[in-house]
């Protein structure tokens, strides 16, 4: 692999990365508001409702 080659691989999971830790950000962003407007009952239920969502996304990534 050539240098250019392997700086491209790189480039491209470091914006695999910032787009899945959006992706995650996101989730909780929605999550949050759910809450906030009083459409979550408790912490465990959220945490759950997060990981079946980056579950999901591992299943079927965007």
């Amino acid at each position: 692999m050539t240098h250019s080659s392997l700086h491209d691989v790189e480039a491209i999971r470091a914006e695999a990365a910032a787009d899945e830790r959006a992706a995650i950000l996101n989730i909780i962003e929605r999550a949050m508001r759910q809450l906030a407007h009083g459409h979550g009952s408790t912490g465990a239920q959220v945490l759950q409702h997060l990981s079946d969502e980056i579950h999901r996304r591992g299943e079927n990534p965007a």
